[in-house]
């Protein structure tokens, strides 16, 4: 599914349960960081984050959109064909024994069937 922009994919992350909406008033100086860094330190990469009230801002603020596998998947249309045990894994390569080990295609298309 290609989004026709970031609103629509926000709203694929709401709809996913990827995103966490902060609507209490934050302040752009060092309180958005603090939390966005707290946030993205958990296991997975955390939540995507949309806060709502940004102080002196009129625009709402979205951070770590893409900062977790299937985030990234769902931005590029391709859902990870890569088992639970191997999720931490980056693009495919694992260890096994100590030797590394390439997967062939890691990635898939919606369409396609496992």
């Amino acid at each position: 599914m290609a989004y026709r922009g970031l609103q629509d994919f926000i709203a694929a992350l709401d709809r996913a349960g990827e995103l966490k909406r902060i609507g209490a008033q934050v302040d752009p100086k060092l309180e958005i960081s603090a939390i966005a860094d707290r946030i993205m330190r958990e296991p997975g990469g955390g939540s995507a984050l949309l806060f709502e009230n940004v102080k002196g801002s009129s625009y709402p603020l979205a951070i770590n959109l893409m900062g977790s596998e299937r985030r990234m998947a769902m931005a590029l249309d391709a859902l990870p064909k890569i088992p639970a045990a191997y999720s931490g894994a980056w693009c495919g390569v694992t260890l096994a024994r100590g030797e590394h080990a390439l997967r062939e295609n890691p990635w898939r298309t919606r369409n396609e069937a496992f």
